[in-house]
């Protein structure tokens, strides 16, 4: 076959609003709904096991091959006795280590991470109420990018969130932070006082910010404007007390859910809110359980998951219009309830229990039949997170950070760029599956007829340093005749795509799979970097000047 050299550009990624991997510690993402877009494990399939030692198990953060995670294995040594550690998703590998700096001696607390977002860690040693710096530290290596310029003050099991445009929105007790990303800068400060510690977490969704704030009748809920840093409305008080452990989520639909918590089947309800505008709109309450420190959920279809007040505890979905009860998983027998818990693309539920003695995870059809579970001691708050290609990871105590992922499970695209052509639809996610969400991609100036007036790059990281093949399974189409359709890998040897399929393009989805008759030089020797260009070129007469490309689907096997 040919060989077609492309001079190589990498241009801005366009990426779909949903998060994509386990930015957020609490949630998984800015809304804290809970949800991935990745395919998680149907069984109890170990993909490795290890890391550091640790007495207390805490969250961690995800993004591309990487997860990172603070480690305590030294309890009584508050200033050294945790590390900030990353790992290869796919092998467990340790990547680096590091611990922050410490501002204020008498102070500080442990070592936490809080975010990964945009190739940058944040952690912080706030926390037991003290106040402390946010450090942005580089993914790959773990070196200070910069210090914030004002403090923040959020606990152990909270974590920050993020605007749209990537700026950090840390919830402290007894303020609103809007943290440049660009390099620590406070763009704007909210005063408010949170009702207790573990409850100033902000969810975003959109331009808003939804936090607790105190009041003598109770918590009440506050919309922030994230571009003023001002309150545009608030709820009433939504029960009484003081107590609430637990931060807000924002569903898909905009639905903002409060969790109001204190230990009280007076003052607990689960509280689904419409944010109308300039007010809040009550939908419905549900009667909630005790659940200090947890996360809530949102399923593929809407339908929230949250805690019955039952004994042994259960987890619940609602119906998202009236929040009566869907389903109810078994008893989740557990010796101090905090859950934790996520949700793949296709609705299938993981939990962890919070529990120290009788921790343990669980997985759930999205009818919350039990699937499988797995004891893993002293869980603690030490996950689930979802993370690259579905790789589901939980946090124990020991060497004991556990990774699972179903054998065969494609090496998904983590970014891509229009290299020729501009895009009409379609985003990241569209990649993924067959699922007729399509990445449309229209015909771009070329400057001579050799060139394609299409070209689509994506980029990933293969499962394995030496895959016994690798190839590249594409659903596409195109909306006339007269054009080829081309799949080529970038040769890291020789630093140019090489061809490895060609084809008539075909004006409904047709499904190839271009394999490399040897992977070795279409694999980044040290990173496992893998690059591929799809290409579509005029080559016999076509209907119109303007045509486009569709993928439906282009995903890898490199195992």
């Amino acid at each position: 076959m040919r060989r077609t050299i492309v001079p190589f550009l990498l241009l801005p990624v366009f990426a779909s609003a949903q998060s994509f991997d386990w930015p957020v510690a609490v949630g998984g993402n800015p809304s804290r709904s809970g949800r991935s877009i990745f395919d998680g494990p149907s069984a109890r399939n170990l993909l490795w096991t290890g890391g550091l030692g640790a007495v207390v198990s805490q969250q961690g953060a995800a993004e591309g091959p990487r997860f990172v995670v603070a480690r305590m294995f030294n309890i009584s040594d508050v200033l050294q006795g945790t590390s900030i550690l990353s790992y290869d998703v796919d092998t467990g590998q340790e990547l680096w280590r590091t611990s922050l700096p410490v501002d204020f001696p008498s102070t500080d607390w442990r070592n936490k991470v809080t975010a990964v977002r945009n190739g940058v860690v944040y952690a912080t040693r706030a926390g037991n109420t003290n106040a402390s710096f946010l450090y942005a530290l580089r993914a790959t290596d773990g070196t200070v990018l910069w210090k914030s310029q004002d403090t923040i003050d959020e606990t152990s099991t909270e974590s920050i969130s993020f605007a749209e445009n990537g700026d950090i929105i840390a919830g402290s007790f007894t303020n609103v932070r809007r943290i440049r990303a660009s390099d620590g800068t406070t763009a704007w400060t909210f005063s408010r006082a949170a009702p207790s510690s573990d409850g100033s977490n902000v969810a975003v969704f959109g331009d808003r910010g939804y936090t607790w704030e105190a009041t003598s009748n109770g918590p009440r809920v506050v919309a922030l404007n994230l571009t003023t840093g001002l309150a545009a409305h608030r709820s009433p008080a939504i029960s009484g007390g003081l107590v609430q452990q637990l931060g807000l989520m924002v569903g898909p639909d905009g639905t903002v859910y409060a969790p109001r918590t204190q230990n009280n089947p007076v003052t607990d309800f689960f509280v689904a809110l419409t944010d109308a505008g300039s007010s809040f709109v009550e939908k419905w309450r549900y009667p909630m359980g005790y659940t200090p420190f947890a996360s809530h959920a949102v399923g593929p279809d809407g339908s929230p998951y949250t805690y019955a007040r039952t004994t042994p505890p259960t987890l619940v979905k609602l119906d998202p219009a009236t929040g009566s009860v869907l389903a109810t998983s078994p008893s989740l027998p557990s010796d101090f309830f905090q859950p934790r818990i996520a949700v793949d693309f296709g609705g299938r539920v993981y939990l962890t229990n919070g529990a120290f003695s009788n921790g343990a995870l669980f997985a759930f059809d999205s009818n919350l039949n039990l699937q499988w579970q797995e004891a893993v001691t002293n869980v603690n708050v030490g996950g689930p997170v979802l993370a690259k290609d579905g790789t589901l990871i939980v946090c124990g105590t020991g060497n004991n950070i556990r990774a699972y992922r179903d054998p065969g499970a494609p090496t998904l695209p983590l970014s891509f760029s229009i290299f020729r052509g501009v895009r009409q639809s379609g985003g990241l996610a569209s990649l993924l599956r067959s699922e007729d969400d399509k990445l449309i991609v229209r015909n771009g100036i070329v400057a001579n007829p050799s060139e394609p007036p299409i070209a689509v790059t994506l980029e990933s990281v293969a499962q394995s340093a030496n895959p016994a093949a690798l190839s590249l399974t594409l659903e596409a189409s195109v909306s006339t005749t007269g054009l080829t359709q081309e799949v080529l890998f970038w040769n890291w040897t020789r630093s140019q795509f090489d061809l490895v399929d060609a084809r008539a393009a075909s004006l409904i989805d047709q499904t190839v799979t271009a394999t490399a008759a040897s992977p070795g030089p279409y694999l980044q020797a040290v990173t496992r970097a893998i690059r591929a260009q799809i290409q579509f070129r005029r080559t016999g007469p076509v209907a119109t000047s303007t045509y486009s490309g569709s993928i439906d689907r282009s995903v890898w096997a490199s195992q």
